[in-house]
């Protein structure tokens, strides 16, 4: 599967609400797709390994888990 291309740069205390990531702007991810988090040289946010894939469950166009 494709890793998307698109970088979000984010500051995990303003965007982490519980298992989802709440984004002040719509994101443009679709249901499925597969994404890679890297924690940018900070923390990674719990639960998540940095450099890994992952795939999007989309809740709506700001919110993903």
């Amino acid at each position: 599967d494709a890793i998307a291309e698109i970088q979000f740069v984010f500051d995990p205390v303003e965007v982490v609400q519980g298992n989802q990531l709440v984004f002040a702007f719509e994101h443009g991810l679709t249901n499925g797709e597969a994404i890679r988090y890297t924690a940018g040289g900070g923390t990674a946010i719990g639960g998540l390994t940095s450099g890994r894939a992952y795939y999007v469950h989309l809740v709506n166009d700001t919110t993903i888990e």
